[in-house]
């Protein structure tokens, strides 16, 4: 450094100058620009006119700009503007007070970028006295991630919190539309989702494709009245229940067709309640008419349906349960039911004179005590039976019924259902039980019976399907087609194809009295035999006689088969047939009329093994005649 010495006229008589050793400046000026290039976060060295003299790569990188465009600005270009200007009394206050310091508690502390845009920020002071003057290096982090996170988590802690109070009010002894309401004032109280203290819950009852309005929070009343019912397809909620598919719209959308002018602007979202495949209701919350639909709001508005459905399916179950409950209690004043009264405490049980007299014991039979009912009770049951109790006194199942097999005096199982409630003490405790046995021998015996039924129509069935034929054969000029669709599962009804040895072609279909597996058996011996018989003879009459034979001397307990045989020439076009006390056929010409009944017959099959069958016809076939030919299943099942 230098000053310059003037004589008495102005004249520049000289100098006068110092030298300074500034290694060590220098030095430490490299340190802080080698610990700055090297920081993770953006940071800028600030002298005392709030002029940035250093930069570091990650400041470019943070702000955009390039670093000569940094050098000596005012640090106040990294601020957004609201913030500029307060910033230089800032700065003052701090050059009086330095020290160093982390501001990270200011809310709304923000970086600005060189485009206009902001990121939450959070900065570090740290003061350098230097012989210049004092320095302060300031370290910017974007936490644009971490408010990100944080936002992540009071936003799922928010909604973890909404779904338990759901489900904990849905515990409380609330009516079903108290608990919807309740269900509301939740959904509103959510931070995080913009949501208008406005909306309704809407249920299925009495019509099963209408809406019903059974909880509403902010609505006027002319709102409720108008939209207490709405059909399926009708407005955004009828059409959310229509599509199952959440709606959203604004009161502006042409689907808004139940519009309230007094209303102001607004948007809904239409979420649809449905418990696995069934549809109960629909959620109706109001929006701000300038709210955009939100993947996050969408996903946490099916949530919510989906734990509602749970909730009202389970109040509906309840309700339908105290019902038949009552129902019952009813009942059993004016049936034999039995009763019996368990007190826990002592292992005493009181059965009443039915419960006795059901199992064929007298009064004095019986003693009051639990060990009898484990004595009569069938050792298969007994694990199971003792576990159903057990899983109840427990309250692992909310109620109590049995069906389990007791023993008779005459040493036979009687099958008794039994139900019962557990009454209990201030502490939860379970001390007594009531409840009544049915007598349900015979339901039993008549549920063994239809699954063996079952069981063997399945059979029939099967063997039907194997009997008949894949297709109908291809004959030029003709166009045919069977179809059997039994009415229950299978009986004896059959038909077939059958080419014989002359080059026509037998159309055969029969009906075996009776229904199951005997009667399907029979008509696929009488299809074997008959198809055997018929690859060597052609004579109708013939093949008739030696099936007819065959029933008579063979096949025990058989009643009698109904059967029609008709035998069609291709080449002639001609039709005659055997009618053996089987439904008439009828041939229809083109125009649909009756062009002839196919009714004289003789008696069916298998009745008399003495009998002569008498061939009909011919009936001359034209282009556009139909031949109609049925079972007698076919006329019951329009009777």
């Amino acid at each position: 450094r230098a000053a310059a010495l003037h004589g008495p006229h102005g004249r520049v008589t000289g100098y006068l100058g110092t030298n300074l050793d500034i290694t060590e400046r220098k030095k430490l000026e490299e340190q802080v620009r080698g610990v700055l290039e090297s920081a993770p976060d953006a940071m800028v060295l600030v002298n005392g006119d709030g002029e940035i003299v250093l930069a570091n790569a990650q400041t470019v990188k943070t702000f955009g700009y390039q670093r000569e465009e940094l050098l000596y600005q005012r640090v106040d270009v990294l601020l957004p503007e609201r913030y500029q200007g307060g910033h230089p009394a800032q700065r003052a206050a701090y050059a009086a007070a330095p020290g160093p310091r982390l501001l990270n508690q200011r809310p709304g502390l923000a970086g600005r970028r060189k485009d206009g845009s902001e990121f939450p920020a959070e900065v570090a002071l740290t003061p350098i006295e230097t012989e210049e003057g004092l320095l302060v290096v300031a370290a910017v982090r974007d936490v644009t991630h971490r408010v990100e996170m944080e936002q992540s988590l009071r936003s799922n802690l928010e909604t973890q919190s909404a779904f338990t109070a759901l489900l904990r009010v849905g515990l409380e002894p609330l009516s079903l539309e108290d608990y919807l309401g309740r269900a509301l004032d939740i959904l509103f109280s959510v931070p995080w989702i913009a949501l208008e203290s406005k909306g309704a819950i809407y249920l299925i009852e009495d019509e099963p494709r209408v809406l019903v309005m059974r909880a509403a929070r902010g609505l006027p009343d002319h709102v409720t009245a108008s939209c207490h019912r709405v059909p399926f397809g009708c407005c955004l909620c009828g059409r959310a229940a229509e599509s199952r598919q959440l709606v959203f719209g604004s009161h502006s959308d042409p689907c808004h067709e139940r519009q309230c002018h007094e209303m102001p602007p607004h948007g809904h979202y239409c979420v649809p309640i449905a418990s696995a495949t069934t549809l109960l209701g629909v959620i109706d919350l109001y929006v701000n008419d300038s709210h955009e639909k939100q993947q996050s709001e969408a996903d946490f508005l099916r949530t919510v349906a989906s734990l509602l459905a749970g909730i009202i399916r389970r109040r509906q179950a309840e309700s339908a349960l105290w019902e038949s409950e009552e129902r019952f209690q009813l009942a059993v004043r004016g049936t034999d039911a039995g009763i019996w009264d368990w007190n826990l405490t002592t292992n005493r049980v009181y059965f009443s004179a039915r419960w006795k007299q059901m199992l064929g014991y007298d009064e004095q039979e019986i003693k009051d005590d639990f060990r009898e009912w484990e004595r009569l009770l069938h050792r298969d049951d007994l694990e199971r039976a003792l576990r159903t109790i057990g899983d109840y006194l427990a309250g692992r199942t909310s109620d109590y019924e049995l069906e389990h097999r007791l023993r008779h005096k005459d040493g036979t199982y009687r099958w008794i259902l039994a139900r019962g409630a557990a009454v209990r003490d201030e502490q939860g405790n379970v001390y007594r039980m009531v409840g009544s046995h049915l007598d349900i021998t015979q339901r039993k015996r008549s549920e063994q019976m239809l699954r063996e039924r079952e069981s063997q129509l399945l059979a029939a069935q099967r063997i039907q399907e194997y009997i008949l034929p894949r297709a109908a054969p291809d004959v030029a000029g003709f166009d045919m087609a069977g179809k059997l669709i039994p009415a229950e599962f299978a009986a004896g009804d059959y038909f077939d194809y059958v080419r014989l040895p002359d080059g026509t072609l037998g159309v055969v279909v029969g009906d075996v009295s009776g229904h199951g597996v005997g009667a399907a058996l029979l008509m696929a011996t009488i299809s074997a035999h008959l198809r055997s018989y018929a690859e060597e003879h052609s004579n109708v009459e013939e093949i008739l006689q030696h099936v007819n034979s065959f029933l008579c001397r063979e096949v025990e307990d058989v009643h009698f088969v109904t059967f029609f045989f008709a035998r069609l020439d291709p080449q002639l076009r001609t039709l005659h047939y055997i009618n053996a006390g089987h439904p008439r056929g009828h041939v229809l010409n083109a125009s649909g009329a009756l062009k002839a009944v196919l009714d004289r017959g003789t008696m069916p099959l298998a009745v008399m093994e003495d009998i002569t069958f008498e061939l009909h016809g011919p009936i001359q076939l034209e282009a556009g005649d139909v031949v109609l030919l049925i079972t007698d299943g076919f006329l019951e099942a329009f009777s």
